[in-house]
């Protein structure tokens, strides 16, 4: 009885009621809404249809309508995890020259389509505060399982919803009088209920074999930026 799942576990694993949160807290900071963005996937046989939780949207400054710059868009994937479930990351060991991470690329600038051009330098503020890591996997702290599907997924997901998001927001610069159009910003978020940690630059295999505890290994973190590599279907 006591390892039996209730109604309310099955509802609260769909991230449903997740994404609704996350919608209202989004639309109370001024954001637009919608959900189940959804995009064509081709592959070698057939096609699929997919699907993000979340897009929302949003014109700059905020709460300033007549002083528009720039639209925010977000694709926001939510993963609602049990609170034993850790993510933990690991960092990106590449120097400066040899990352794959580009400066300001988190919240990414597109301004090739509007009059005018939008300075990065907010957006590269914000990767300068951040954690580039290349990769994460889930522990769950309950039977020890270690595993990384859903992130796998979850980044996916994401990556591939973006040209339609991208493509729709040319589409509506290029039909629009020069003074509607206004350059872009588009950011992908993984969101987790689960507590984010990210292991120490100094991380072995013996250290992990030596760690009574997560901690002793990883430190927590608010959020991270992972890479995502390009397949060659992607592409």
């Amino acid at each position: 009885m006591g390892g039996k799942k209730t109604w309310k576990d099955n509802l609260l694993s769909s991230s449903v009621p997740m994404e609704f949160e996350v919608s209202k807290l989004l639309v109370k900071h001024g954001f637009s809404t919608s959900a189940d963005y959804s995009y064509t996937r081709h592959g070698a046989q057939a096609r699929d249809d997919f699907s993000v939780d979340l897009e929302a949207s949003i014109y700059l400054p905020f709460r300033r309508p007549n002083e528009i710059t720039t639209e925010l868009h977000l694709l926001v994937e939510c993963k609602h995890r049990h609170r034993n479930n850790k993510w933990l990351f690991f960092p990106d060991p590449n120097p400066g020259g040899f990352s794959p991470f580009t400066l300001g690329r988190t919240p990414r600038v597109v301004d090739d389509f509007a009059p005018v051009m939008l300075d990065d330098r907010h957006s590269v503020a914000f990767d300068n505060k951040s954690i580039f890591c290349i990769k994460g996997v889930e522990i769950d702290l309950n039977n020890g399982s270690v595993y990384d599907a859903e992130i796998r997924k979850g980044l996916s997901q994401l990556q591939y919803a973006l040209p339609r998001l991208v493509t729709e927001a040319i589409e509506w610069n290029l039909g629009c009088h020069p003074e509607e159009c206004y350059p872009f910003l588009y950011c992908p978020v993984l969101l987790t209920t689960s507590e984010i940690f990210v292991a120490k630059a100094d991380t072995t295999i013996e250290s992990v074999e030596r760690a009574e505890t997560l901690p002793d290994l990883a430190t927590p973190a608010p959020w991270v930026v992972v890479y995502c590599e390009q397949t060659q279907d992607f592409q």
